[in-house]
């Protein structure tokens, strides 16, 4: 900047100017061949580094190949696992409507078990003219065979249940009639 502002100066002589004009240019030669070496150096350097970094670009290109691979892999897996779920989720609703059935039949052996071994204990009901003990055997029975429904094996059952309460009709009918006979007799 001095040097510039020294050849603007209007009181300096020419050949002072050429002088301070010449320096000047061997400066800006020296300069620019200061600047063309360190490009140059800057160039060669680059130049070796290159082959390396070519190098680690096609690893990273490469690792960057391998990991979308694997990513591929793993959302394959993942999609398995899913299906594998979902048929899983499957079969355990039908294991369940399976077994809901089962605990369905379960309970219609039980109250078919019911019938036979109730309708067994109603003749000696009968015998010792035990009413209540008799109406309430007859309701268990009814209840149950309303809860088997309507299976081919019972309908002797549902014959049979409806003999015996018609006897047990009968049998109150007769209490009926001789305690109000009983009521009616001169005292």
């Amino acid at each position: 900047n001095q040097q510039v502002e020294s050849c603007e100066q209007p009181n300096a002589s020419s050949s002072a100017v050429d002088e301070h004009l010449g320096t000047l240019a061997v400066k800006l030669q020296l300069l620019n061949q200061q600047a063309n070496k360190a490009i140059d150096e800057a160039a060669a350097r680059l130049l070796v580094e290159l082959p390396g970094a070519a190098g680690d670009i096609a690893a990273v290109g490469s690792d960057a190949s391998v990991l979308a691979h694997q990513v591929a892999g793993v959302v394959d897996r993942v999609s398995q696992v899913e299906r594998s779920g979902q048929q899983t989720v499957s079969a355990l609703a039908t294991l369940h409507a399976i077994k809901i059935r089962m605990d369905e039949c379960a309970e219609t052996l039980c109250e078919a078990d019911s019938v036979t071994k109730t309708l067994g204990q109603i003749e000696p009901l009968f015998q010792v003219d035990d009413v209540r003990s008799l109406a309430s055997r007859l309701g268990s029975i009814r209840r149950s065979l309303v809860r088997v429904g309507g299976i081919a094996e019972f309908d002797d059952a549902v014959s049979k249940l409806d003999e015996y309460e018609a006897r047990l009709e009968k049998r109150v009918g007769n209490k009926l009639l001789q305690g109000i006979e009983s009521l009616d007799a001169p005292a």
